[in-house]
């Protein structure tokens, strides 16, 4: 980097003209592109020369200023200038004032500021358009305009600039300092600026292409002191759909010294001193194109339908309304002159709006091209839309517009189809088309350049999606409800995902797509096709940091800003930007906080400290990096971070942290709400995450909602309030409320529901259409609430009402390839999911459950016929879905045990029955969404689900007995098998089944404990067994004219001793000892006792000293439990456990090559007491399990209670298995 200053001479040499000779000095600031190599005529040392001629009797004089940066023209008396706005047209070569320069008239002087890249050199002259210019007098004009468009002149004068009075001059000692700098930044010693100077900077890359940038002037001053204010912010390509967050930071310069507001160290005699300061920075606004959205750009339709393009979509994103206006044109694209569409007059179309309908038979079969001229003065674009009139009766397609039009690679895409067809079945299939790179070039949307019609001129790469995603091809068989419904048959392209999709790499960065859907019948094939371009993230630069060592904890101001290298398409401008910190802790440990989205390049402030191993911080914190977040105004985003930093104690903590607060309240009075924040957070981290007091807790609240109030950012208002309350929960009831009603108002932005109080059952008040949130949006929704939830504040109406709006919200954006998850503070989960109950595999699939990482939700067959194709939509639109979203919250127990609000909801007088404190598990919401509108659908025809509910504070026995009102004893076998089936049990786990004829006929059966990996507990089993009973109208037919209509269930209990010693184990297997364990016994050995821990779900820790004698005798020890084992139960218990598993053939143990061997039934002689015993006690447990689903809009909660009372004599000694249970089954799923 070269650094170069102009020091023009009062002798310095002169140029003349045949009209007038002046000298002249200023500098020239060339500025080429970095891409164009510069050519400069050469020039003395130190010496910048600009020559104009004057021929005229309208201009006075022309003379540079003494900073050389601008250019004074003074006019004769009484001559002014005809229209101020084009101040700058009085120059047909304003272009060499350089791009961004401005004109400013006061008076008869007209001021040209030079702009970047000024391209003034010597010799040159400068012509004047004196029709611009009239005698007659006007008043003085004190406006300044950017540079405008040329207007045509008819008569060109010339005129000459003399040098400045006093020009600016610079010692060669600075001169050669600043030559010598080749860093990013310099510091210039303050005795080397002995006088005002112009500075700029030479850059250079490696091929010594070089580019300048504009002039800095440097102006001494005698005063001690100094108010200024610098206001960041403004991007330099701000557009109308950019949120521009501008920040004003002033600062006062004493004696050599900078304080940032508050000024609270000033001296007596600058307090007597008056200070104010203006700054004023002008921007100009770029327009952006028109977004351009149709449903389809090529199709086929049969010509016995009506032909709809939906062009309605489309928008100004330049204005708040967006509206825009349409005009239609139609064209048969075989006549030779291309033109009209031969639409007779008795057919009554509107041309001119934005969805367009044509009438059936009101086109013959043929390719048509339908243009739709969109306008929105002065902006228009196009929309082609080709469509090929069939005569046999195919089925029509529509295409609802993507999800994103210029989709993300990171994003979801999202595609309905809707089909309406006269004969079925009918066969659908998704295809994509890819051209990645190809024509980015040609693609200009401010040229109204048309997307869709780029793929009929390139070579496109297609992609395999009917072998990558099992939903992208299917039959769809005649609706059940009406056969001239529309059919909606939704697609979702997910990201990369490697785990769903193993083929799938995702979408490329900045290709061009064509999505095709395909329908075939027997009149024949139609389709529809979209295409769309994905956005390119912006390219990674550099994150600076400063300073980056010797950083002080709650004192030294630390700043990340923006470096060289984010670049991006001009079109994906400008910038929008997001700091954030990654706090390092122990073991590899982070966690990354982000502050508030702005147009801000630049982040400063304070830590608290941190330093590695093994002086680290509170336990915690190890160090630092800074993070960035820049996204294009697409919302594409590329991130980085810094080198690792680590923060010093302050010398006194408590000076510190009481000048850092001074600071964060000057934040809240200047609503600086993102900047107290973190100041807050910073004196917190230091003092190890104690709480902020409740006066300052509410003061920041207040500011948020000040704030919110005001400028109405939900967006940044929901960021700020979870930041608030992650500091301190502890508000005053006044400020809770007032955050209650502004919580409101934040979610009616969003389109959420209304409630109408804080009563208990509340009703919701309908609203308009749902936003559809993100996955992070819906998370920032959520944990406000989870957070007051825990504070024990009366906030449950909107609670769970939010709950349901995330729900719905999330239903309109899944697939059967796109799970989206939301969770608070820890107290909520929510979760969505589409499911097709048409799949062929449906009835063998389970589900994922909010909050769990299990498996826990399977449908019955009753729901596969239910919901295999059903009517859906809105009031106004009725279709047919094949898909319907499976919505499911969990509730954690502490948020009842922290808030008696809930618990009285939930628990009030009408559920008497049971109370909170006999529940033991979280509490599960099982709700099933229409995915097009979002409301819930209502489960009828026997369609039913199953969920398997984990249990919390329960140790369920091992062993059940059941019994249910029927019998035959000739169909015990069938009796096994239906409860198998309806329940999902397995079979084999059935043994004992006797009919007892004891008045009410019985059927009685021991349901054996799991000894499967994919088997579930015993308690779950029972649960499944009275669902399966309890939940079939009539009872559940067992066999011919027999129906189970209840169950009772009873622990069965072992018979034992008591003793708790070990036990020594012998097992006999009938095989050759040769052939089974050769010279491996030790390995067999281990295996063995492997799998006899994994079949009984006992540590393999309780397991010791395995033999394997001939024979084959294998022979080893079960030992006492251990002490840190958790829940232990007796070795004498694992024995019979083993000897039953060897009677019903459970216990399976395999050879060398994998063969199993035939294990013989073990009885209480294989079974040595090595150790003396202790006595076992009595618990009698009573479980609630509550699955709810709560429907606000109604003015009672409806809860599905399982109720299941369980009564055992002695306290079972087991609970080392059930654990072992359990986390088998949460490792298996």
């Amino acid at each position: 980097m070269t650094v170069i200053i102009g020091d023009p001479g009062e002798d310095e040499p002169t140029a003349s003209a045949t009209t007038a000779t002046t000298t002249t000095t200023t500098t020239t600031t060339q500025m080429k592109s970095p891409s164009i190599m510069e050519t400069t005529p050469a020039l003395p040392a130190n010496v910048f020369l600009v020559f104009f001629s004057l021929q005229n009797d309208l201009l006075r004089s022309a003379v540079f200023g003494d900073s050389l940066s601008y250019v004074d023209i003074i006019l004769m008396d009484g001559v002014r200038i005809n229209d101020a706005k084009n101040c700058l047209d009085l120059f047909p070569q304003k272009s060499m004032f350089g791009a961004g320069s401005k004109c400013c008239t006061h008076g008869d002087t007209i001021t040209i500021t030079l702009g970047k890249e000024a391209s003034i050199l010597p010799g040159q002259r400068i012509e004047v358009n004196s029709d611009f210019l009239t005698t007659q007098k006007s008043e003085a004009l004190q406006n300044c305009y950017d540079s405008c468009p040329l207007q045509p002149h008819k008569e060109l004068v010339q005129f000459s600039i003399a040098k400045p009075s006093n020009p600016v001059k610079v010692d060669s000692e600075l001169s050669e300092f600043l030559r010598n700098a080749v860093t990013r930044t310099i510091t210039v010693p303050r005795d080397l600026i002995t006088k005002n100077f112009t500075i700029y900077c030479e850059v250079c890359n490696f091929a010594a292409v070089c580019a300048k940038s504009n002039p800095l002037p440097v102006t001494r001053t005698a005063r001690t002191a100094q108010l200024s204010v610098v206001v960041s912010g403004i991007p330099a390509t701000p557009v109308p759909s950019v949120t521009l967050k501008l920040r004003a930071v002033p600062r006062f310069t004493h004696c050599n010294t900078i304080q940032h507001m508050p000024f609270d160290e000033l001296d007596k005699s600058d307090l007597l001193t008056v200070f104010s300061v203006l700054e004023e920075q002008r921007f100009q606004v770029g327009m952006e194109p028109l977004i351009v959205e149709v449903d389809g750009f090529d199709r086929s339709i049969s010509n016995d339908q009506p032909i709809v393009i939906d062009a309605s979509a489309s928008h100004d994103p330049n204005s708040k309304s967006g509206i825009v206006q349409h005009n239609w044109t139609c064209i048969n694209v075989k006549l030779s002159n291309g033109f009209g569409c031969l639409i007779s007059n008795v057919w009554t179309i509107n041309w001119n709006v934005s969805v367009l309908r044509i009438p059936a038979f009101a086109l013959n079969p043929a390719l048509y091209l339908f243009v739709d001229n969109i306008t929105a003065d002065p902006l228009n674009a196009y929309a082609r839309v080709y469509v090929k009139v069939l005569s046999s009766h195919v089925p029509s397609i529509t295409l609802v517009e993507l999800s994103q039009q210029r989709p993300n690679i990171d994003q979801y895409v999202r595609v309905i189809a809707l089909v309406q067809s006269k004969s079925w079945p009918l066969y659908f299939s998704w295809h994509m088309r890819s051209n990645e790179r190809k024509l980015l070039h040609q693609f200009s949307p401010a040229a109204g350049e048309n997307l869709h019609r780029i793929h009929k001129i390139s070579a496109y790469s297609y992609v395999d999606l009917p072998g990558t995603f099992p939903d992208a091809t299917g039959e769809l068989v005649e609706p059940s409800t009406n056969s001239d419904e529309r059919v909606v048959i939704a697609f979702t392209i997910p990201p990369a995902n490697t785990q769903m999709f193993p083929n799938w790499t995702g979408l490329a960065p900045g290709a061009i797509y064509c999505l095709c859907f395909e329908a075939n019948n027997s009149a024949g094939q139609s389709f529809s096709e979209i295409a769309f371009r994905t956005n390119e993230p912006p390219t990674i630069g550099v994150l600076n940091l400063t300073p980056s060592s010797d950083i002080v904890a709650l004192e030294t101001p630390v700043t990340l800003s923006l470096g060289d290298g984010w670049t991006d398409l001009p079109e994906d401008l400008p910038f929008s930007y997001r700091f954030g910190v990654r706090h390092l802790g122990i073991g590899n440990t982070s966690i990354d906080r982000w502050e508030g989205v702005s147009t801000q390049n630049s982040l400063t402030k304070y830590f608290a400290s941190a330093w590695p191993e093994p002086h680290v911080i509170c336990d915690v914190r190890t160090g630092y990096q800074g993070l960035v977040q820049v996204c294009d105004r697409h919302g594409a985003c590329s991130r980085t971070h810094t080198a690792s930093f680590f923060v010093q104690h302050p010398i006194n903590a408590s000076a510190a942290s009481n000048k850092l607060l001074s600071l964060a309240e000057h934040d809240i009075l200047s609503g600086d709400v993102f900047g107290a924040l973190s100041k807050l957070n910073a004196i917190r981290l230091e003092h190890c995450d104690s709480n902020i007091g409740e006066s300052y807790a509410n003061r920041v609240v207040t500011a948020i909602l000040r704030v919110f109030k005001e400028y109405s950012d939900v967006n940044d208002f929901w960021e700020q309030i979870s930041w608030a309350l992650l500091m301190s929960d502890r508000l005053s009831e006044s400020v809770t409320q007032q955050l209650y009603e502004v919580l409101e108002q934040a979610r009616l932005k969003f389109g959420f529901s209304a409630v109408r109080s804080r009563r208990k059952r509340q009703l919701a008040i309908s609203t308009s259409e749902l936003k559809l949130i993100s996955e992070d949006q819906a998370s920032l929704l959520m944990y406000p609430f989870d957070t007051l939830l825990a504070a024990n504040k009366s906030i449950v109406a909107m609670y769970l009402q939010n709950v349901i709006d995330v729900m719905s919200s999330f239903c309109r954006q899944v697939g059967t390839s796109r799970i989206m998850k939301a969770a608070g503070a820890g107290l909520t989960f929510v979760q969505a999911q589409g499911v097709t109950p048409g799949n062929a595999n449906f009835l063998n699939s389970t589900f994922l459950f909010a909050g769990e990482t299990r498996k826990m939700v399977s449908m019955t067959a009753e729901f596969k016929h239910a919901f295999s194709n059903y009517q859906c939509g809105t009031e106004q639109q009725r279709s047919v879905c094949m898909q319907i979203c499976l919505g499911t919250a969990q509730i954690t127990s502490e948020a009842f045990s922290r808030n008696a609000y809930l618990r009285s909801f939930i628990f009030s007088s009408t559920y008497n029955m049971i109370d909170f404190n006999r529940s033991a598990s979280n509490f599960y919401q099982v709700s099933f969404l229409d995915p097009i509108s979002g409301q819930f659908v209502t489960l009828n025809d026997g369609a039913a689900f199953r969920i398997s509910i984990p249990l919390k504070s329960f140790r369920p026995s091992h062993y059940y007995a059941t019994s249910s009102p029927m019998c035959n004893t000739a169909d015990r076998a069938m009796f096994v098998s239906q409860i198998s089936a309806a329940s999902g049990v397995s079979a084999k786990r059935f043994v004992n089944v006797m009919c007892i004829n004891d008045g009410n006929p019985i059927v009685s059966a021991t349901l054996r404990a799991p000894f499967r990996p994919d088997q579930c507990e015993n308690s779950y089993a029972v649960q499944a067994i009275k669902r399966a009973v309890d939940g079939s109208e009539g009872g559940l037919p067992v066999f011919t004219s027999s129906y189970a209509i209840s169950v009772n269930a009873s622990v069965v209990h072992r018979v034992m001793n008591g003793d708790g010693n070990a036990r020594r184990m012998s097992l006999l297997i009938d095989r050759s000892f040769k052939d089974v364990i050769g010279n491996d016994s030790a390995a067999s050995a281990t295996r063995w006792l492997q799998s006899i821990a994994a079949t009984t779900r006992v540590s393999i820790y309780r397991f010791k000293n395995p033999h394997i004698f001939v024979g084959i005798i294998f022979n080893f020890t079960i030992t006492v439990p251990f002490e840190q084992e958790l829940n232990p139960i007796s070795a004498e218990e694992i024995a019979l456990i083993i000897i039953e598993d060897t009677q019903y053939g459970e216990l399976v143990l395999e050879g060398r090559q994998g063969e199993p061997l035939p294990v013989e039934v073990a009885t209480l002689a294989d079974v040595t007491e090595l150790i003396p015993t202790s006595e076992s006690n009595t618990l009698v447990l009573v479980l609630a399990i509550v699955v709810s689903t709560f429907f606000i809009g109604s003015s009672t909660v409806v809860a599905f209670l399982v109720i299941l009372k369980i009564r055992t004599d002695r306290l079972l000694s087991m609970r080392e298995r059930l654990v072992e249970q359990a986390r088998y089954i949460l490792q298996s799923d």
